[in-house]
Parts: structure tokens; sequence; C-alpha cells
């Protein structure tokens, strides 16, 4: 695993390492496995989840108020690349979520066919390449 974001971001890493592998029993950095190149033995990836309420901290109005002025405060940073606009993680996906409830679901015809064959209960010629 290589770390990004210098210093901060191996400390960012590490911790990840210590929360995902060392305290659920599985294996750390080099441990684990190659998803790919491995087939023969488990990767032994561990995973970590962490639920916290902002109304048990902060307060739930006060927790949105700061994420918005936080969202603002990265979508008013300049960009390096004018024509690469920052973006807050889920923004593309809200967006195409967005265009796809007012244009619906993208899909070649074929598709289509194969997929209203399957809901009258029939299999499509297709079915294979689904």
């Amino acid at each position: 695993m290589l770390p990004i974001g210098g210093h901060k971001g191996y400390g960012i890493a590490l911790a990840v390492d210590i929360l995902a592998g060392v305290l659920s029993g599985g294996a750390v950095a080099t441990e684990v496995q190659s998803l790919f190149k491995q087939k023969e033995r488990p990767q032994q990836a561990s995973h970590f989840f962490m639920v916290i309420d902002p109304a048990q901290t902060i307060g739930t109005e006060a927790f949105l108020d700061r994420i918005e002025a936080l969202c603002l405060i990265m979508k008013e940073t300049e960009p390096i690349d004018a024509d690469m606009p920052v973006l807050i993680p889920g923004e593309i996906e809200a967006r195409k979520a967005e265009e796809n409830l007012r244009l619906g679901i993208p899909m070649d015809e074929e598709f289509y066919e194969s997929l209203q064959s399957l809901a009258r209960g029939e299999a499509p010629d297709s079915v294979a390449k689904i």
C-alpha cells in the first residue's frame, strides 16, 4: 500500500490499517493478498465500520450546517485545472441519478428487450449476454 498525501496520508493509511486489520485480527500492510494475483489463497482483507451519531455530539442541525459550510468552502476552492471543478464525494453520482430520473436510464435496445422478456417469464435469446 502506497500512502498519498505525504506524512499525513501515511498517518491516515496507518490508522485505517489499525482499525481494519489489527482490531479485526485480519491481515495488515503487506500481509493482505492480491485480489487478482493470488487466487489460490484468500485475500485476508478485513473491514472496519464505524457509526457516529451527530445528535450525540454537536446535534443534527449543527452538524448539517457545518457540513454545508465545509462543502461550500470546498466548492469555492480554486481548482488546479479550471476545466475540472472541485467535486464533493457523491456529487457526480447525485447528478447522474437526477438525470436518470428526468430522462430515464440509458440502455441499448437488445438489453431492454431481454429485461422485458425476463419480466414476462420468458427466457430471451440474449440471457447469456446479460
